[in-house]
């Protein structure tokens, strides 16, 4: 049984970020947050996606920065997180009785007819 399944989902949409340092950000930094911000990968904990259908949100995430302040803006919806519901212990009873061993013993080849070689009837 699985432990749990997906009731809903929270969307957030026109995600504003601003980071602000008293000094300056390393270059680095900036560049891989912007090579991030392209669809299908991420920043922070938002993976961006974009629209392809919605003349409003074609691009992923625009990243405007400056020495000490970084402005990230992601305009497509993101699903942020999932709800889930858990499902209760399976207190069924059993309703079968176990297979005896040799069950499928008629259907195992012998070790000599294992490998390329054919059973032959």
């Amino acid at each position: 049984m699985l432990p749990s399944f997906a009731t809903s989902l929270i969307v957030v949409k026109d995600v504003h970020i601003i980071f602000i340092s008293e000094t300056e950000f390393d270059e680095s930094h900036i560049k891989d947050l912007q090579s991030n911000s392209n669809p299908n990968k991420g920043i922070l904990c938002v993976s961006i996606s974009k629209s392809d259908n919605s003349t409003y949100h074609r691009e992923g995430a625009s990243i405007q920065s400056t020495k000490n302040r970084v402005s990230i803006k992601i305009p497509a919806p993101q699903i942020l997180g999932w709800i889930l519901e858990l499902t209760p212990e399976d207190q069924t009873a059993k309703q079968y009785e176990n297979l005896p061993a040799k069950e499928f013993e008629s259907h195992i080849k012998p070790p000599h007819l294992q490998g390329n070689e054919r059973a032959r009837t």
